[in-house]
């Protein structure tokens, strides 16, 4: 008897993985990079964080928003809330 795993392919048609591996490149990318307060904005109300960028950066690096390589634009976040679509075409279901 075998196992046949069945693997669905991503949404979007391709996996993102931009992880950089490479120190000494991380390290050159790094140096030309803009600075960001990367701590999460907190709620007046409750305290709770309703913003955190280095999660969204990292979620973006591993792919978890793929077909996403990037952060959206305006329009892309426009078309998103509105249709629930990429400017491509893909469905993107928002929070």
């Amino acid at each position: 008897m075998s196992l046949k795993v069945y693997m669905p392919p991503p949404h979007g048609g391709k996996l993102v993985d931009a992880v950089i591996r490479d120190k000494d490149k991380a390290v050159e990318m790094a140096a030309g990079a803009m600075a960001y307060d990367i701590k999460p904005t907190r709620s007046i109300v409750d305290g709770s964080p309703i913003r955190n960028v280095y999660r969204e950066i990292m979620s973006i690096a591993y792919g978890f928003f793929s077909p996403l390589d990037r952060f959206m634009t305006r329009n892309e976040v426009e078309s998103v809330l509105k249709e629930r679509r990429l400017l491509d075409g893909w469905l993107f279901r928002s929070q």
